[in-house]
């Protein structure tokens, strides 16, 4: 058998800042019919055989699928393929009901415990930045401390595998009560976070000290580009806050991988910028995951004129044979999280460029660009964009 299977609905949840309960991060964003509960109506157990849920691994089962897009699945962390997990595949066929029902085998948690963040990200929004939220006038809505207490703590001590978001979950005090009571519940749990590394590292190294103590730790850093663009868009940040911080976490033995979200910003330049990084020995070339960005639509790769597609496309390539290169000179390359090579991951990017726009509206992004950058940031730092 040739397809993948998505493996998280029979392994793990997604429990957003505000509570809500999905499947995964991804499909959270993408369509809302997956919601399963909140923390503060639902029991994890409710939420892991609701209606969605079931749906879903029915839909997965019959065709191998989820309801992504190619290129979102190309950056899944959990779509494997049925050559390499097929006693997998035949132990969620053997114990899934008809109607998708699934004992419950909770071993994956996504945590996103809020949206306190330290930055305001141009194509962020405020459900994801509490600097967003206050200059919206809006409130998210918070889940209390004691409800994660008494709803989290049985679950995680059994877990396979935390992964934490936000916001920027290094800054968040909840997260250090988690690490600590993990380090002496749950001490083989493998980990997983997301974060800016736009903070002094020294005002977090206890955050640090207690991530790196367990067997198992990756940091994925959200860096699309370098110097004044990264800071451009990456706004109330410093570059070499970022390059120093880069540093301390080699100085851990931690395993480092680039978020790298490809936007109509940063896609002209984006082969030199992982070069430079691999170059330097700063990142390998299989330490970068690709995230095809689409909103606000002014970013979105599939507004671009067919023009640009076309010259993009040249270049993607281009950025396809280097990895290549790359690829033939290292002798292990690891695999995670997609089970691809890095130049296959790249098809990411390509296939998002051969897709039809989200709408119909046609998008001026030279014009609407400036709603989030200034015109003067951008004829600066993004000139090819233009």
């Amino acid at each position: 058998m040739d397809k993948e299977l998505c493996i998280l609905p029979f392994v793990g949840l997604y429990i957003r800042a505000d509570g809500n309960i999905y499947p995964c991060e991804t499909v959270a964003w993408e369509n809302d019919n997956y919601y399963l509960g909140n923390l503060e109506t639902h029991t994890l157990e409710e939420a892991w055989n609701a209606l969605p849920m079931r749906k879903l691994r029915q839909k997965i089962l019959r065709t191998g699928t989820c309801e992504l897009s190619t290129p979102q699945k190309n950056s899944c962390m959990y779509l494997i393929n049925y050559k390499l997990y097929e006693d997998t595949y035949k132990e969620f066929m053997s114990k899934v009901k008809e109607d998708g029902t699934y004992p419950f085998n909770l071993q994956v948690l996504f945590l996103e415990r809020s949206n306190l963040c330290n930055l305001k990200c141009v194509y962020c929004c405020e459900t994801s930045s509490s600097i967003w939220e206050k200059e919206k006038g809006v409130t998210v809505k918070k889940v209390p401390e004691e409800l994660y207490d008494s709803k989290l703590s049985p679950y995680l001590v059994k877990l396979r595998e935390l992964f934490l978001s936000g916001g920027e979950p290094v800054i968040h005090p909840y997260n250090y009560k988690i690490l600590r009571f993990l380090k002496k519940a749950n001490p083989n749990l493998r980990l997983g976070m997301a974060t800016n590394l736009t903070y002094s590292f020294e005002k977090y190294r206890e955050f640090f000290d207690l991530y790196s103590s367990f067997k198992e730790s990756k940091v994925f850093c959200s860096v699309d580009l370098g110097g004044k663009q990264f800071e451009a868009i990456r706004v109330n940040s410093k570059w070499d806050i970022v390059l120093a911080n880069l540093k301390e976490l080699k100085k851990l033995n931690l395993k480092i991988y680039f978020n790298s979200v490809i936007s109509i910003l940063n896609i002209p330049y984006i082969k030199q910028f992982h070069q430079e990084m691999i170059n330097e020995k700063i990142i390998d070339i299989d330490s970068i995951r690709y995230l095809t960005l689409k909103g606000p639509e002014c970013m979105d790769l599939r507004h671009l004129t067919e023009d640009k597609k076309r010259e993009y496309k040249i270049y993607i390539l281009s950025y396809y044979a280097f990895l290549k290169a790359q690829e033939l000179k290292k002798e292990n390359i690891d695999l995670y999280p997609t089970n691809k090579l890095p130049s296959e991951t790249i098809d990411l990017i390509y296939n998002f460029l051969l897709e039809k726009p989200s709408t119909s509206r046609r998008v001026d992004y030279r014009a609407e660009l400036v709603n989030y950058i200034s015109r003067d940031t951008l004829e600066r730092l993004f000139l090819k964009t233009l």
